[in-house]
C-alpha cells in the first residue's frame, strides 16, 4: 500500500525565496522613486529661477536697475526697500506686482535660493542647490551658500551681460 501525503502549503525554503524576489523588487522601486522625486525637485527648482528671472527682467523694465539684494533675497518690496521674502509677493513701491508669490525651495530652509545684484545694480545672479549629482547642469559656485557651507550653490542663472561664475561688481 502506497500512501500519498497531502501538501499543507509552503515550505520554509520557497517562503524565502518568494521574500527575497520580492525585497529586491521593492529595492529597485524604492531607488527608482527617489530618483525621479530628486529629479522633479531639481526641475522645480530651475524653473523658479526662470520664473524670478522673468520677474527681474520687467522690474528693471520698469525701473531701470535691477533690485536690490540683502542677504541673497530680493529687496524691493512693499515702499521699493523692503524685503521680498521666499514665498511672498514681489511689488514695488507703485503696487506693481511681478511675482504674486515669489518662489521658495521646495527644502527650505535645507535648501534655498539666492539673489545677488552688482552694486550698480545692472547685473544680477541667482543660484539654488540641485540635489541630482548626475544634472548636467551643476557647476560649483565658491562662496556661494544656498543656504550654508553644507550646500554650496550648483546651479545658477544670470543677467544677460554677466555669467553665473563672475565676480559680481
Amino acid at each position: 500500500m502506497h500512501f500519498k501525503r497531502a501538501r499543507a502549503g509552503f515550505t520554509l525554503i520557497e517562503l524565502i525565496v518568494v521574500m527575497a524576489i520580492m525585497g529586491i523588487l521593492i529595492a529597485a522601486t524604492a531607488s527608482t522613486f527617489q530618483n525621479s522625486r530628486i529629479k522633479g525637485k531639481d526641475a522645480k527648482r530651475k524653473s523658479d529661477l526662470k520664473q524670478i528671472q522673468s520677474a527681474l527682467e520687467a522690474y528693471i523694465g520698469d525701473h531701470g536697475l535691477y533690485p536690490v539684494s540683502t542677504a541673497g533675497v530680493i529687496t524691493a518690496c512693499g515702499d521699493g526697500t523692503a524685503v521680498c521674502s521666499w514665498g511672498s509677493a514681489f511689488k514695488d513701491e507703485n503696487g506693481t506686482v511681478y511675482m504674486a508669490k515669489v518662489p521658495i525651495d521646495s527644502d527650505y530652509p535645507t535648501f534655498s535660493y539666492e539673489y545677488f545684484v552688482s552694486s550698480d545694480r545692472k547685473q544680477y545672479q541667482l543660484f539654488a542647490y540641485l540635489e541630482d549629482s548626475n544634472d548636467p547642469d551643476l557647476h560649483t559656485y565658491t562662496g556661494k551658500n544656498c543656504p550654508d557651507a553644507n550646500h554650496v550653490c550648483n546651479y545658477g542663472i544670470s543677467s544677460t551681460n554677466t555669467t553665473p561664475t563672475a565676480t559680481l561688481p
